[in-house]
């Protein structure tokens, strides 16, 4: 009886169509779920290398493409400091109006400071920093082992500075340098406040009292206009004997003072214009 019984049990309830039904969907789910895994593991061993090599790959355009940022940006950078600078030290700030000489000042004082980090040992050797910004170059080894993001960072702090001059012209100047996207929307600006600073020049050279008297006198002229083609050294030494020999009432300290501002080849060729009688801009 009790045989009987467990197996009229085992097949009303363990066979009975319902329960099978249900084992057989528990089975199905997790074979389907076993041959998923297995199918995702062989097609992963399988496309693994290639999916490595298409990272790989774009990690190198990816880098191609920061290289070529940085290196139009270094250019850039070095185009704009090399006009700046040219623009900076074409005269001595002594010849230049007040606010234009305080402002030329304060900004040879910000570029000899980006100099001195860019060149190091090189910048030691000049006492003051128009010396410095006038002489020495930028070069793209000096960027050497720069971030793309080190660069962006120095040319920001240089114009965030350089926007604090008094002086408008030069402002509207470092207001138009975008670093993020280089270009030479600047450059025009530039060449404004240049003709703008040969204009100031010229006015003080024409109110020079030495200068004055030798354009007067047709001998000293043509004494000294031949001596404006020399080599700085030679042309300071010839200038300042022809002059003490003209002029021997002059006090020596003022033919001094004149001469020393010929080792500038801007305020040479604005002598030359003014010793010719040509009183127009350059």
């Amino acid at each position: 009886m009790e045989t009987k019984r467990y197996i009229t049990w085992f097949v009303g309830r363990v066979l009975a169509p319902a329960f099978t039904y249900t084992v057989l969907e528990k089975l199905t789910e997790h074979a389907v779920v076993a041959i998923g895994v297995t199918v995702a593991l062989v097609g992963l061993a399988f496309f693994l290398p290639s999916l490595t090599t298409v990272i790989f790959s774009l990690d190198a355009g990816l880098e191609y493409l920061r290289t070529a940022r940085r290196t139009r940006l270094l250019t850039a950078c070095r185009r704009f400091m090399e006009a700046y600078k040219r623009v900076l030290t074409k005269y001595p700030p002594t010849l230049l109006p007040a606010e234009a000489a305080a402002s030329v000042t304060a900004q040879l004082e910000i570029f000899s400071r980006a100099f001195r980090r860019l060149r190091g040992r090189n910048a030691q050797r000049f006492t003051t920093p128009y010396d410095l910004v006038r002489s020495l170059q930028i070069c793209p080894e000096h960027f050497h082992g720069w971030s793309l993001s080190d660069c962006i960072l120095f040319m920001t702090d240089l114009r965030d500075a350089l926007s604090q001059t008094s002086y408008r012209p030069f402002q509207i100047v470092v207001q138009q340098l975008d670093v993020q996207t280089p270009h030479l929307r600047w450059l025009d600006q530039l060449e404004v406040v240049e003709r703008s600073l040969d204009r100031e020049v010229q006015a003080y050279l024409a109110q020079w009292p030495l200068l004055q008297r030798i354009r007067t006198q047709a001998a000293i002229c043509a004494s000294i206009i031949p001596l404006l083609s020399l080599d700085a050294v030679y042309r300071q030494a010839g200038v300042q004997t022809a002059l003490l020999r003209h002029l021997p009432d002059w006090p020596p300290r003022e033919i001094q003072e004149f001469v020393g501002h010929l080792r500038y080849d801007a305020v040479v060729k604005a002598l030359q214009l003014s010793l010719e009688g040509n009183d127009a801009a350059y």
